[in-house]
């Protein structure tokens, strides 16, 4: 189907249902953007998009450069947010750069942005390290300073921890896309299962619809108490660890197999759920928002820290502090909430150096916090003694049980 056909209903023509938050893709095939300079790898691009495609995956790639500044960021954040992954070509060309430097990443190029924001965003990046016998299109070669920054990008991706492939041929070129083949199988598998979840979901909204058109008003209200039950447990995800924190804090004699216990007893009645129910359905909603498309970084980290997966909440949470911190303004209770959840975290992998580490970076942020908003002297203003207290109360871990650590 042309995507140019398709259209949307106007909302006169569709039942009164309840909002749907959908992926941006109704498709099982993953997207994957293919990042490179247009000017010398369009064929290379084009022989990398026909095997994704054979791969059972969808290409995408940006060649137009709206000349208005910022416009293609944008445009290219809009676009890599729906793709799975990122592969990029890693030449000898610099290509074209914004107007102006970029605030995050200093002086890059398009096609460097665009490995660099998916990486901040938690996506995937295959790096495709081309060597100087690579043949590439005809071109006119850039001016010594853009090579020089092309130069010092390839550096830093070869020295990088991530994995790349040096390449001096199309046939090699096609033969490390095909090594792909596992991560991309995978990718597909995940795009299909959320389709089929989502899917499922819209067969339950349309039944529901018709029921609410027979039912009226008896319909409308089991429709809303079903969103609260659902809202109330994604709640649930994101206080999790909040609760457990005050757990430790408020009960630090409880033997570790009755934490768990109290946790989910202190959630089920501050949100008014049933505890058994909470305890059955919460780790499965979990591991769904840790895979869905477009959950926020934090949202992520919650879902892998209830999920128990400890390691990616560590590193979901320190992207989302980082994610907070470049923010303009920048968000620091957000940042400190991240940091809190990195350091839980790390503690229950017993990475009791980590976790002390990242409980100690959000501790004077919530020192300086609380003295911007404390009254001057003889205006009401708290005692040093009061004022350190409560930056301890404040942190979700104890500052003072990290010297049990």
């Amino acid at each position: 189907m042309n995507r140019a056909s398709l259209r949307i209903a106007p909302p006169s023509a569709l039942p009164n249902l309840p909002s749907l938050c959908l992926p941006p893709r109704m498709v099982t095939r993953p997207a994957i953007f293919i990042s490179s300079v247009s000017r010398d790898l369009a064929s290379a691009r084009q022989l990398v998009a026909n095997t994704l495609s054979f791969l059972g995956c969808e290409p995408e790639w940006e060649d137009n450069f709206p000349t208005e500044q910022g416009e293609l960021r944008a445009m290219l954040r809009r676009r890599m947010k729906a793709c799975q992954g990122v592969i990029q070509f890693v030449g000898h060309s610099y290509g074209a750069e914004p107007p102006v430097v970029d605030g995050q990443f200093g002086r890059v190029s398009y096609t460097q942005y665009e490995a660099l924001h998916a990486r901040q965003r938690g996506k995937k990046v295959w790096y495709l390290v081309l060597d100087g016998s690579f043949p590439t299109d005809p071109h006119d070669p850039e001016p010594a300073e853009l090579r020089a920054l092309q130069g010092a990008y390839r550096e830093r991706v070869q020295a990088d921890q991530h994995l790349y492939h040096p390449i001096a041929s199309h046939d090699a070129l096609e033969a490390n896309v095909l090594k792909f083949r596992g991560e991309l199988t995978a990718l597909r598998r995940r795009g299909k299962q959320w389709a089929f979840t989502v899917a499922a979901m819209l067969l339950l909204l349309v039944g529901l619809g018709v029921w609410q058109m027979k039912s009226g008003s008896e319909v409308s209200e089991k429709l809303t108490k079903l969103e609260g039950e659902m809202a109330k447990l994604r709640e649930a995800v994101s206080l999790f660890a909040p609760v457990q924190a005050r757990v430790l804090r408020e009960e630090p004699g409880t033997k570790p197999d009755q934490i768990e216990d109290k946790v989910y007893e202190a959630l089920a009645a501050q949100l008014g759920v049933d505890p058994k129910r909470l305890r059955t359905e919460l780790p499965a909603l979990a591991r769904k928002l840790q895979e869905a498309p477009g959950t926020p970084l934090f949202e992520r980290a919650n879902a892998a820290y209830v999920a128990k997966d400890f390691a990616e909440a560590e590193r979901l949470a320190l992207l989302a502090a980082d994610e907070a911190q470049r923010a303009a303004p920048p968000r620091t209770q957000d940042a400190i909430r991240a940091w809190e959840l990195a350091g839980q975290a790390a503690q229950e992998r017993i990475h009791y150096r980590d976790a002390l580490a990242h409980l100690r970076t959000c501790v004077p942020r919530r020192s300086s916090r609380t003295a911007s908003a404390t009254p001057p002297s003889g205006h009401g203003s708290s005692s040093p003694s009061r004022a350190s207290s409560t930056t301890t109360a404040t942190t979700g871990v104890p500052v003072q049980s990290a010297s049990r650590w």
